[in-house]
């Protein structure tokens, strides 16, 4: 992790580099849904059950290895046998990616798939791929001068409007004037993912919002592959 003046910070090359087991579109699809309604439950039994915190946590946690390691839909994935690999699914994201000849920021080609899974215990229809790999765009959030900051701008998404179970709410935001031809380049889109960069690093939140806003200059925006759900990455 590096380091700032006086505190941590985690970097956009950091998070980039990161490792994620990727299970095929459909199997995301299923997860995601699964998950939603496992977890719910979850909810639903830590507002009855608020004296025993300990063994909710460590449930909570168990769900969610379950669903990162393939076991929480082997079920599943026994009765359906012909689905595409995630192998495939990540040359399929390779190949758009040089149809469109659209490169972003901190792309590296070499390792678009690690065969060897490096020892995690995944289904054999998975494969191991690194953040980099499945995201079409990656950035920091901007900078404003104090200038910029106008009464009725474009709201801006700070670390304290995310939410501990992935949301935003924005809590009267400072807004900013962003020219047009820039706003399209820092605006948030739905299924971007946001990740805290400084002070509670690591936290983060899916933008599934209608409105038009942008990331704060302590936030890291990631854009994944139409061939990737955003909340299975969450998930992971």
């Amino acid at each position: 992790m590096a380091y700032g003046v006086g505190r941590p910070v985690l970097s956009l090359p950091q998070i980039r580099s990161l490792r994620i087991p990727l299970a095929p579109f459909a199997e995301q699809k299923r997860i995601v849904v699964k998950l939603e309604k496992l977890l719910t439950r979850v909810d639903a039994a830590k507002a009855r059950l608020a004296t025993i915190p300990r063994i909710l946590k460590r449930f909570r946690e168990s769900v969610l290895a379950a669903a990162c390691s393939g076991r929480l839909t082997a079920h599943w994935r026994a009765q359906n046998l012909n689905i595409e690999s995630a192998s495939e699914l990540l040359r399929r994201i390779e190949h758009k990616r040089q149809l469109s000849k659209a490169k972003p920021r901190g792309y590296q080609q070499e390792d678009a798939e690690m065969t060897d899974k490096e020892g995690q215990e995944i289904p054999s229809t998975w494969t191991v791929a690194r953040i980099r790999n499945i995201c079409v765009d990656s950035f920091y959030g901007p900078r404003f001068g104090r200038d910029e900051y106008v009464a009725d701008g474009v709201p801006t998404i700070r670390t304290t409007d995310m939410t501990d179970n992935g949301s935003i709410v924005l809590k009267d935001p400072p807004t900013v004037k962003v020219p047009e031809d820039r706003l399209q380049d820092f605006r948030a889109l739905k299924g971007d993912l946001l990740v805290t960069r400084t002070g509670s690093i690591g936290v983060m939140a899916i933008f599934k919002e209608d409105y038009i806003a942008i990331p704060s200059a302590y936030l890291i925006r990631f854009r994944f592959s139409p061939l990737v759900i955003p909340d299975y990455v969450f998930t992971f």
